[in-house]
């Protein structure tokens, strides 16, 4: 849903899902082929300009060629309406949008850790899906890397009105205060 609604251009939007095990890196892959083919009849992708389109093209053979090489696994329905990559590289890639979805392999949430660092200017919303004992350290640790908001997993570009922003409220952005001091009678 979250990589769907908007066709990822929200900036709430999923671009890579990580993914601790093996086993559940191919039960997501499966989970999202549903669900994306699921909603691309309840609701279509966007049109694509010439631009998004080429860039799709591309991404979409470099994967081929990185299957080749035993780098990533494709994960699609034929279709070019979506794509699913499970990439095994140590490398952070960023997704064209458009319904494209990188699913990164890690053997740990340490190596999650590291794989993100380097981003953390650029890391905004994390969808979380952790065990509930893990579920405070975790969100310790990605507030002190940078995520400046961090929601359920599938429910990442749902938000309230007052929720921050690139880690500010809006509503800021919107009030003007005013000090007003006055000498007592």
């Amino acid at each position: 849903r979250d990589i769907a609604l908007w066709d990822q251009q929200s900036c709430s939007s999923p671009q890579i899902i990580f993914v601790e095990g093996k086993n559940a890196i191919l039960e997501l892959a499966h989970s999202l082929t549903l669900s994306l083919s699921k909603y691309e009849g309840m609701l279509p992708r966007g049109e694509l300009s010439f631009d998004e389109e080429a860039e799709l093209c591309r991404e979409r053979e470099v994967a081929r060629f990185e299957q080749s090489l035993g780098q990533v696994e494709i994960v699609s329905n034929n279709s070019d309406n979506w794509s699913i990559i499970i990439d095994y590289s140590r490398n952070y890639r960023l997704s064209p949008l458009k319904r494209f979805i990188y699913l990164k392999f890690v053997e740990n949430l340490d190596e999650f850790y590291k794989l993100i660092i380097d981003y953390k200017d650029y890391l905004q919303t994390v969808g979380l899906c952790v065990s509930q004992i893990q579920q405070e350290s975790v969100i310790n640790k990605l507030a002190l890397i940078g995520a400046t908001r961090i929601s359920q997993f599938g429910k990442m570009v749902e938000s309230d009105i007052d929720d921050p922003h690139d880690g500010a409220y809006a509503t800021n952005y919107f009030t003007k205060v005013i000090g007003v001091h006055l000498m007592k009678p």
